[in-house]
């Protein structure tokens, strides 16, 4: 495989140097986005926030796996109860409304 590449063109080389150059780059940048998230969990932290319902929610959320509105709702009092303890019974229909969150 390595003979091919060298034995190849200009034109492949040039495309191959470019694949590499964007990959290095959206290497950096996937890892600069990592360091962010991780300083957003910290901040979090230090807010009171417990980082593992968080980051359930942001996996559940990132899958789109809720399949209607009330198991959205139910993963909102579960993670308010979580923090907070008792859920209050709008917790999750102030979540639903926020079109943010849902992405819409």
């Amino acid at each position: 495989m390595t003979e091919e590449v060298i034995m190849l063109g200009g034109n492949a080389i040039e495309a191959l140097r470019g694949y590499m150059e964007r990959i290095v780059k959206l290497e950096q940048d996937k890892a600069a986005l990592a360091a962010d998230v991780r300083d957003i969990y910290k901040d979090a932290k230090g807010n009171g926030f417990d980082n593992k319902a968080m980051r359930v929610l942001a996996r559940r959320l990132l899958k789109d796996s809720f399949e209607d509105e009330q198991d959205l709702a139910a993963m909102v009092d579960i993670y308010q109860d979580r923090l907070f303890g008792a859920p209050t019974p709008k917790a999750g229909r102030e979540i639903l409304d926020d079109e943010e969150l849902l992405g819409e």
